[in-house]
């Protein structure tokens, strides 16, 4: 939930930070991110300074050293003091990339005992919004996305427990390729996006070659109600755009400039006609094997 303004900003007093963080990080940002880290996953140990091994800070603490930092093992320190201040040092001081990274590493190998890693989720998405951070947390994956009506649709899509796993899985890996920040596959996030389309369509029909006006055809027989022509026309031009007659993506992969929009808003608005079609439809049709 983003803060409201304080008094001195809402009357000009003090200017406000309305500019999206992309590709960089300031010091509010990075201090927060400290912030969430230390209430989050540097648990203080109950009688002494010493982090113990077993536990889930401890475990964490170890993957880091080991596998993030690349450290040798003879040289891991458990004391929570020496933690803090070394997690406090990289936040404040390295590349904004590389504070994502720490992010999403952690959050990835966090040994969620208690069920506590959606929480901590909620709290890092909240205190990337209320600075201005142009990245949200999307199944375990700090994605360059920054309007939050689209990161709810995606969400929602990967999120939907009706949803057969194929189609999730499809969903995420076009979200990973979307958000590598090293090596983004743009043209691979966009196959897939639209491969969780097929893939819904395919289990909704049990027809594994079902092209998509036939399968648009096919939901509105079997749930009763009429799409828009409209929509149907624009998704079908807007799949034809992915696809040919084969269905090999040779169109797509003679795009010369595919970028982050145009992969963006294949994953969202893929992810928006699925959760549509599930919420008009998922009463009527059998998404049974």
């Amino acid at each position: 939930m983003a803060t409201k303004p304080r008094f001195s900003e809402k009357y000009g007093y003090k200017k406000v930070n309305t500019s999206i963080q992309i590709e960089v990080m300031d010091e509010s940002l990075r201090t927060a991110i400290w912030n969430g880290i230390y209430k989050t996953f540097l648990e203080k140990p109950y009688h002494d300074r010493y982090i113990s091994y077993d536990s889930d800070t401890g475990i964490l603490l170890n993957l880091l050293w080991e596998r993030f930092f690349k450290n040798p093992l003879d040289e891991y320190d458990p004391d929570y003091y020496f933690w803090t201040d070394y997690l406090k040092d990289y936040v404040l001081n390295n590349l904004w990339y590389e504070i994502y990274d720490l992010i999403e590493f952690s959050i990835n190998s966090w040994r969620d005992k208690y069920s506590n890693l959606n929480k901590y989720i909620s709290i890092f998405n909240d205190l990337l919004e209320q600075n201005a951070s142009g990245y949200r947390i999307i199944e375990k994956v700090v994605t360059p996305i920054t309007d939050e009506i689209e990161i709810s649709e995606i969400s929602k899509a990967i999120e939907d427990t009706i949803i057969e796993d194929t189609v999730r899985i499809q969903l995420v890996d076009s979200l990973e390729k979307l958000s590598d920040r090293n090596n983004p596959d743009f043209r691979g996030s966009i196959k897939d996006s639209i491969s969780a389309l097929e893939s819904l369509f395919r289990i909704i029909t049990k027809d594994s070659s079902i092209e998509l006006s036939k399968a648009l055809k096919f939901i509105e027989e079997k749930a009763g109600i009429e799409l828009h022509k409209a929509l149907k026309d624009a998704f079908i031009k807007l799949y034809a755009w992915t696809s040919d007659a084969e269905g090999i993506r040779h169109s797509l992969m003679d795009y010369p400039r595919l970028g982050f929009p145009e992969a963006k808003f294949m994953l969202v608005s893929c992810s928006a006609f699925i959760n549509m079609i599930m919420d008009k439809y998922k009463n009527q049709i059998d998404l049974s094997k």
